[in-house]
């Protein structure tokens, strides 16, 4: 299995990222050398965005739905930097909001695992790991924790969706109650 947050946390080193929210589409076009566009597309297509790395040029871009809200966009522009730099075998990825398989069942298992790492790495790079438990420290030193406050906050300090925000929370609970598991 990938470390995803290790990579994240490799690239926020060496881009010297100390603070939210990060600045994907900064770190794709100056850092990476990757070219982001933006085009609308039809609702029929679902397009999210994608990867394309052309091997004549030596370009890749990343193509993005410019109709989806700012968050969605940070997110996919971050979906397919990781796809960039966990799968450089892979020309092409093309990910819509919804896809059906038509692929044999061992294909389709490993597209899978791709698209799962590329969200991980996702994730992680939009809300990193060490940054995460800094704000959570600091919530729940108050009195009154609330759950939906502090998604709210959390998510526009990061720009994302709160839903990103909650499965990055649930992930670092899942994290830990599993590292105290292992040392029990």
């Amino acid at each position: 299995m990938i470390n995803v947050n290790r990579i994240v946390e490799d690239l926020l080193a060496k881009y010297n990222i100390n603070e939210p929210p990060i600045k994907v589409e900064e770190i794709a076009k100056e850092n990476l050398n990757i070219i982001v566009v933006r085009r609308p597309y039809k609702a029929e297509n679902k397009l999210a965005a994608m990867l394309i790395r052309d091997e004549d040029s030596g370009k890749v871009i990343i193509a993005l739905n410019g109709d989806h809200k700012k968050e969605k966009q940070r997110f996919s522009i971050a979906h397919e930097i990781g796809h960039f730099l966990l799968h450089p075998a892979e020309k092409l990825f093309v990910d819509r909001e919804f896809s059906v398989e038509y692929r044999d069942s061992r294909a389709s298992i490993g597209k899978h695992i791709k698209e799962i790492e590329a969200n991980r790495f996702a994730g992680n790079l939009l809300v990193p790991k060490r940054f995460l438990v800094e704000d959570l420290r600091n919530y729940l030193s108050e009195k009154n924790v609330d759950k939906i406050k502090i998604s709210r906050e959390l998510s526009k300090r990061y720009e994302v969706s709160t839903n990103t925000i909650n499965i990055r929370i649930n992930s670092l609970l899942d994290e830990l109650d599993g590292s105290t598991k292992n040392t029990m």
